[in-house]
């Protein structure tokens, strides 16, 4: 009862509002539209208010027509003769009730085509490449034996409301219709129709119009209490066919017929067609009026817009989805004028909106309008969106354990299975590969290097895109080789436990240095890098000399295997420095020579009882005197440099033996460079 009180409040306080807010003076919409030779009625005019399309007697039988909106002049143009593909102006062909859809690209209308299942039937075209294509009818569920006629849609394109003819009228009047609706259900069909509860429909009603905010109804009626033929009325939806009470529209009704309401939200108007009897001649035209304030459908925004590719800037024929951004509820679902790439939204005020925009086999762009704020939008906004169809994979591949950028092999297949052209893969430079891929495909993606593990991905392009370029790590697994190394004293062979080995990989600069027992079986076990060259240095138990080598795991028939046999320091000693190498005929050491000459500066610190001689020996090339002399000065240059690393000199002495003790004959060239050398030899 409490309820029923403030629902009472409620509607006075509406009823109130209508009548205390004077509208303006309704006045002919144009004399380039209205005709003193021809009735012109049943206007349509488009949401934004820039086209109006209306029906029209001027050629003897009832056909439809549409002017536009000059811009700059705020007037109407002059009306052009509605035409369809493959549709014939005939004699007995009756055209009517136009009214047009949220873009205005989509007429519907009411018509007695040969498909026609009762005297009329509502029928729509779609406009592309301003041709209106051959109408269609809109379906059982709503054309049946009886006449159907003036349909109107909602802006979000989920209702649709017309009349049918109501027969049992009590006025017996041939023109009575009730009025129906139909909801959009799946795959865009009509649901079964359903006529609006009383006290919309009483007797006697005709030409609906439902507004852009989707829950403002005018309609025409003769009911009592009317100021004579049809009056105009309007009520507002609370929920689904849950209406407010019907009001009379003052500022518009008189006692003539007031007829085919439509409200333009651009100039805030109610355009409707007023028709009456003056000496048995019938008069109709179309008429605009201000509408009190509480006689106003609830303020809308309008988004246009263009969509076209981002590469070619061609107009594209795309889906715009629109939700309710804080329940994902699907509003309504549109496509691009197929042309024109052209779009047009109408928001309701108290939304907060969400647009996902998106084109097979394109990309997906969600924008979003928040209604709740509505003070602050304006009325009409325009936001071109761009969509493309390829997009840019950047895959930076690297070394796994080292993070070195690798130049590796890419082979890429569709869905299909079938490879993408080389040309689309950019090895920029190395560790870095820039692939371009069309959007609309799942791709299987290989990525190779010798002595590397495959990386294989998927990279799903399927779904819903929307950035232009991805960036991907890949990082690659070396595949590794179980190199197994032997450590003995050279004299006994026993095995020797306790040793320092120390591998460096040439390829990657990186040293490992293990101080390391034998495992259960004796072994000492590496894994080493398949494909890569090793420097291996193995610094034995004090009292024992080192041992250093190259292995070269690139070569396939390499032991992976190295027996190492390790010289006890005695007086007795004599080890061949590897890789000490000069200037040519010069005693300057190249540095490459460094790291073998500091190996013997850790064995004197590590052994400090022992002196050594630093011996240096050449090949029989040039003269003996120039040998022997260059001989002294090159193991000189060595025990400076051991010296310098703060090794007493009293430990050290310098000695060069020019050609005078080769180690091979010296007849080859490969025999000489093993000639040239430099020795360390333990002498006390």
């Amino acid at each position: 009862m409490k309820n029923a009180k403030y629902l009472i409040v409620i509607l006075f306080l509406i009823v109130v509002n209508i009548f205390i807010t004077t509208a303006q003076d309704k006045k002919p919409i144009s004399d380039k539209i209205n005709s003193a030779s021809s009735l012109e009625s049943a206007p349509g005019i488009s949401f934004d208010g820039e086209l109006i399309v209306f029906m029209s007697n001027s050629t003897g039988k009832w056909r439809l027509y549409e002017s536009h909106v000059n811009s700059e002049t705020n007037e109407w143009s002059l009306p052009i003769l509605i035409k369809f593909e493959g549709v014939e102006l005939n004699e007995m062909l009756i055209l009517k009730d136009p009214s047009l859809n949220h873009d205005g690209n989509c007429l519907y209308f009411s018509a007695n085509f040969a498909d026609t299942k009762g005297n009329m039937d509502i029928y729509f075209s779609r406009r592309e490449n301003d041709i209106w294509l051959k109408p269609v009818n809109v379906g059982g569920q709503i054309n049946t034996e009886f006449s159907e006629r003036s349909p109107s849609i909602s802006s979000d394109e989920n209702y649709i409301y017309f009349v049918r003819r109501n027969l049992l009228n009590k006025l017996n009047n041939s023109s009575c219709s009730k009025i129906y609706y139909s909801k959009k259900g799946i795959k865009n069909s009509w649901s079964k129709s359903v006529t609006l509860p009383s006290p919309i429909n009483l007797d006697c009603e005709n030409y609906p119009y439902i507004a852009a905010d989707n829950k403002t109804l005018y309609f025409s009626s003769i009911r009592e209490g009317g100021l004579g033929g049809y009056d105009i009325y309007m009520t507002k939806m609370l929920a689904e066919n849950i209406w407010n009470l019907p009001v009379a529209v003052t500022s518009v009704n008189t006692e003539k017929d007031e007829l085919d309401p439509s409200y333009s939200t651009l100039s805030k108007e109610l355009v409707f067609s007023l028709a009456y009897d003056e000496r048995k001649v019938k008069h109709a035209d179309i008429y605009c009026v201000g509408l009190s304030q509480g006689t106003k459908p609830d303020d809308t925004f309008i988004y246009k817009g263009n969509i076209y590719d981002s590469i070619t800037k061609n107009p594209l024929h795309a889906k715009l989805l629109i939700r309710n951004k804080d329940n994902l509820k699907l509003i309504s679902e549109f496509e691009t004028d197929s042309k024109t790439g052209n779009y047009t939204i109408v928001f309701s005020k108290w939304i907060n909106y969400e647009i996902e925009v998106y084109k097979e086999n394109y990309s997906h762009v969600f924008f979003y309008v928040n209604t709740k704020n509505y003070k602050d939008l304006e009325f009409l906004s325009y936001k071109n969106i761009s969509l493309f169809n390829k997009t840019n994979l950047i895959l930076n591949t690297f070394d796994e354990e080292i993070f070195e950028p690798l130049q590796s092999k890419v082979i890429i297949k569709k869905s299909d299975a079938t490879k993408i052209d080389e040309s689309l893969i950019n090895y920029a430079v190395a560790g870095r590969i820039e692939i371009n891929l069309s959007i609309g495909d799942i791709y299987t993606i290989l990525v190779e290097k010798e002595n590397y593990e495959s990386y294989l991905f998927e990279f799903d392009l399927s779904g819903i895109v929307q950035f232009g370029e991805f960036e991907k790590d890949v990082e690659l697994i070396p595949n590794k080789i179980e190199f197994e190394i032997n450590i003995a004293d050279i004299e006994t062979d026993e095995a020797l436990d306790e040793v320092e080995i120390i591998i460096t990989n040439l390829e990657k600069n990186e040293t490992i240095i293990k101080k390391v027992r034998r495992d259960e079986h004796g072994k000492f076990v590496v894994n080493l890098r398949d494909g890569d060259k090793y420097e291996i240095t193995v610094n034995g138990p004090k009292g024992y000399a080192f041992y250093n080598t190259k292995v070269d795991l690139s070569d396939t028939e390499v032991n992976k295997k190295l027996d190492v046999k390790l010289k006890p320091l005695t007086a007795k000693t004599k080890l061949v420095l590897n890789d000490i190498t000069y200037e040519t005929n010069s005693a300057e050491l190249n540095k490459s020579s460094f790291e073998e000459l500091n190996r013997v500066v850790k064995l004197l610190i590590d052994n400090p009882e022992i002196k050594i001689e630093i011996s240096a020996h050449t090949d029989d090339l040039g003269s003996s005197n120039y040998n022997q002399k260059l001989s002294d000065k090159r193991a000189q240059s060595v025990v400076a440099y051991l010296v310098d690393n703060n090794l007493p000199v009293e430990r050290l002495i310098a000695k060069g033996y020019g050609e005078t003790n080769p180690m091979v004959s010296n007849d080859s060239d490969e025999n000489r460079a093993k000639n040239r050398r430099v020795e360390l030899k333990i002498i006390d």
